[in-house]
């Protein structure tokens, strides 16, 4: 990735690099209390709220690969 005129420019290779990782972070997701997303406290349970953060980094992830 760079900035050139103040324009962002992705190549492809990175677009499929940021589509992989979209990939695997749905995919984690996916398990809820058997994934990443878990917390401890005071027992297991899915983190909806830092999931939802990784929903909107996704979005904004998936925008810059489609415009750029």
């Amino acid at each position: 990735m760079k900035i050139k005129s103040g324009v962002l420019q992705i190549n492809k290779s990175e677009k499929k690099a940021f589509a992989l990782l979209i990939e695997h972070v749905r995919s984690d997701m996916s398990y809820g209390d058997g994934g990443s997303f878990v917390k401890w406290k005071p027992e297991q349970h899915f983190d909806e709220k830092e999931a939802e953060r990784v929903r909107r980094a996704i979005a904004m992830l998936e925008w810059i690969i489609n415009e750029f």
